[in-house]
């Protein structure tokens, strides 16, 4: 068995290899072609087609695919792009977009993309050589880090909340007791702050393939973000504050309802509560403590099995008590 496995292995790993051979890297190459519209720039380049809309004057979308871009779907972005002026300019060396907070300059040998602010300052930049690419299927677009440059979001993760030197992936997994350098988690939120210079951006890649980030893990030059598969396809958020950042990308995947005031209460969460006379004492404790609001969650709610008391008899109980 050991020596079958040892071949297996070997064949695999063989496998792989010549499937990385067969996949040399597609970068984007030069722009042969664009189109300027109302609040969009359409580019074909050499290997590659790209389309650049202006949101509103403080979001700009980008996509980019090997293929010519297929009809417009997201399952996140509920809005469409807001009335918003745009000028153009198109000179030998780049192509320029500009809004009233956002300036994008595109270079066309080799195509990469730079975000200015209204005094010229760098907000994101692609990494000189690399910009976007491909390998295979997977496709990845690689931004070079300022000084100094903190990233912060992603939602649950674990690790410090200043992301910089670390890598991470959103594809939902059920880990529980996990640890704490255990990626990936629950959920996938792949929205992130870049913070340099008293300048922050917001990056929202919509892909629904499972999707990473590097945020320096390997080197101090560059961060990059990317997807196994499908288009690449992100929304730059520049604003002054966080806040509204945050703003702007709630925006476009829309914002929650008010919740129920229950909800905003202490909550806490364990394996199992039994018997019930545990969950009787949690309850109470909790009510001695003068906690009026209160959830208690169960991974395995072994109290509302029919075969020892019904969850909505327990319930009632306490609401009684």
């Amino acid at each position: 068995m050991r020596k079958v496995n040892i071949i297996l292995s070997g064949f695999f790993l063989i496998f792989t290899m010549n499937s990385y051979a067969q996949s040399p890297i597609r970068e984007m190459g030069k722009i042969v072609s664009s189109s300027m519209h109302d609040q969009e720039l359409d580019i074909q380049t050499e290997n590659a087609f790209v389309s650049i809309i202006a949101y509103s004057p403080n979001v700009i979308r980008v996509r980019m695919d090997k293929q010519k871009l297929k009809s417009d779907f997201s399952y996140a972005v509920i809005v469409e792009p807001l009335k918003t002026q745009v000028r153009f300019n198109n000179d030998p060396n780049t192509i320029t977009m500009s809004t009233d907070s956002v300036k994008a300059v595109i270079q066309k040998n080799p195509f990469s993309i730079a975000f200015y602010n209204n005094f010229n300052d760098v907000i994101v930049e692609d990494e000189k050589g690399l910009a976007t690419s491909w390998m295979g299927d997977e496709v990845n677009t690689y931004k070079k880090k300022q000084d100094g440059e903190r990233f912060i979001g992603l939602g649950e993760k674990t690790g410090n909340l200043d992301r910089a030197g670390q890598g991470y992936s959103n594809w939902n997994s059920d880990i529980p007791g996990y640890t704490t350098n255990q990626d990936p988690l629950y959920s996938s939120i792949p929205f992130y702050m870049g913070i340099h210079q008293n300048i922050t951006y917001g990056v929202f890649l919509d892909n629904t393939f499972q999707t990473n980030f590097n945020f320096g893990a390997s080197n101090d030059r560059f961060s990059s973000f990317g997807a196994l598969n499908g288009e690449m396809n992100y929304y730059l958020i520049y604003q002054e504050k966080v806040s509204d950042i945050i703003r702007s990308y709630s925006w476009l995947t829309g914002r929650m309802k008010m919740p129920p005031m229950w909800s905003l209460g202490y909550q806490q969460c364990r394996w199992t509560y039994y018997p019930e006379t545990e969950v009787m004492r949690i309850a109470n404790t909790l009510r001695e403590k003068k906690f009026l609001r209160m959830v208690l969650h169960s991974i395995f709610i072994t109290w509302i099995n029919t075969s020892y008391l019904p969850g909505t008899k327990i319930v009632s109980r306490i609401q009684k008590e």
